[in-house]
């Protein structure tokens, strides 16, 4: 059994959370490239990509806490008619 279209969905979205926060946290090699860089700052861009996009799943987690599965649901209607008569009539 495959996943569902509506877990895929909230996957997709928790996954794209993420990977925006940790491009937001890379973006900062723009604002100080001499302590977050690919050499001797990998640590701390790492570690700033990393929290930066946890922030960002839980802004998502937030708003799309767990997803919600298609439910089929089948409703039946049923209906009595009693009628009464008086003997003799």
């Amino acid at each position: 059994m495959g996943m569902s279209k509506a877990f895929r969905a909230w996957l997709g979205g928790l996954i794209s959370a993420f990977c925006s926060g940790v491009s937001g946290g890379i973006a900062a090699m723009g604002f100080d490239p001499i302590d977050f860089n690919f050499q001797a700052g990998l640590y701390k861009l790492g570690g700033m990509s990393i929290v930066v996009g946890l922030i960002g799943v839980i802004n998502y987690l937030s708003r799309s806490p767990i997803w919600q599965d298609e439910e089929t649901t089948t409703t039946t209607v049923s209906r009595t008619v009693t009628t009464a008569t008086k003997e003799g009539e």
